[in-house]
């Protein structure tokens, strides 16, 4: 399934990259939040992941975090690692995605 990159510059000067899966948020950005940038609609390919996240066979999940607003503007983080994803729920970052926050599924 392709991944949508989007782009926007709007926060107090501080620019940002959003990644979202077609059928995962790529559509809901375009229609609902029309300060991001639609900058390519299939930049990568990847694997979509269940309701409750898990992955199909011989790929892993790829975690999504939301900063929640913190420091003014917007920002999402990206990781393969379980134990970052801990760390950085436990910092205030809330996860985004299928399941605990899958929003992908990378090819292992």
């Amino acid at each position: 399934v392709g991944v949508c990159r989007f782009y926007n510059d709007h926060f107090l000067g501080i620019s940002t990259h959003f990644y979202a899966l077609h059928g995962l948020g790529c559509e809901q950005t375009i229609s609902q939040f029309h300060d991001w940038t639609l900058e390519d609609s299939q930049l990568f390919y990847a694997y979509a992941p269940d309701a409750a996240g898990n992955c199909p066979a011989r790929s892993i999940p790829v975690y999504r975090l939301y900063n929640n607003g913190m420091g003014g503007a917007p920002n999402h983080r990206f990781t393969t690692d379980a134990s970052v994803r801990t760390q950085m729920i436990a910092a205030g970052w809330v996860p985004e995605g299928n399941g605990i926050g899958v929003t992908f599924c990378s090819p292992q």
